[in-house]
C-alpha cells in the first residue's frame, strides 16, 4: 500500500512540475505575442508615414510633368530647384524606409530566436528521461 501511495505521489509532483512549467511557458508565450502585436503596430505606423511620403511624392512628380508639359522652355532653374529637393526627399524618405525595415528585422529576429529558444526547451524537457526523478 505504501508503494502505490508512494508511486500517486510521484505522479501527483511529476504533473504538478509540468504544470507548472507549461504556465510558465504560457507566461512567455502570452509576453512574446504582445511583444509581436507591437511589433506590428510599430511597423503599420511605419508604413502609414511612408504611404503619405509616397504620396506626397507622386503629387510633386505630377506637378513637375504638369509644367513641362504646358512649356518646356519656361522656368527651366524653378523646374531644376524642385527636381533636387524631389531628389533630396526621395534619398531621405529611402533611408528612412531602410532604417524601419532594419529595425523590423531586428525585431522580428528577436522574438523569432526566442521562439526557437522556447521549442527547444519544450523539446528538451520531452526528451528528458530524468524528468521523473526530477
Amino acid at each position: 500500500m505504501e508503494l502505490l501511495y508512494f508511486i500517486v505521489g510521484g505522479i501527483c509532483v511529476i504533473v504538478l512540475n509540468n504544470a507548472w512549467r507549461i504556465l510558465k511557458i504560457k507566461n512567455e508565450h502570452i509576453k512574446l505575442s504582445l511583444d509581436v502585436d507591437d511589433l506590428e503596430s510599430e511597423v503599420d505606423r511605419l508604413s502609414l508615414g511612408i504611404s503619405e511620403d509616397i504620396n506626397k511624392l507622386k503629387s510633386q512628380i505630377s506637378s513637375i510633368t504638369h509644367k513641362l508639359k504646358e512649356d518646356s522652355y519656361q522656368d527651366l532653374s524653378g523646374i531644376n530647384k524642385q527636381l533636387l529637393e524631389l531628389n533630396k526627399f526621395s534619398n531621405a524618405m529611402n533611408n528612412r524606409f531602410g532604417d524601419s525595415i532594419k529595425y523590423s528585422e531586428k525585431q522580428l529576429s528577436g522574438v523569432f530566436s526566442e521562439i526557437q529558444q522556447l521549442k527547444n526547451n519544450i523539446k528538451a524537457l520531452n526528451q528528458d528521461p530524468n524528468i521523473i526523478n526530477r
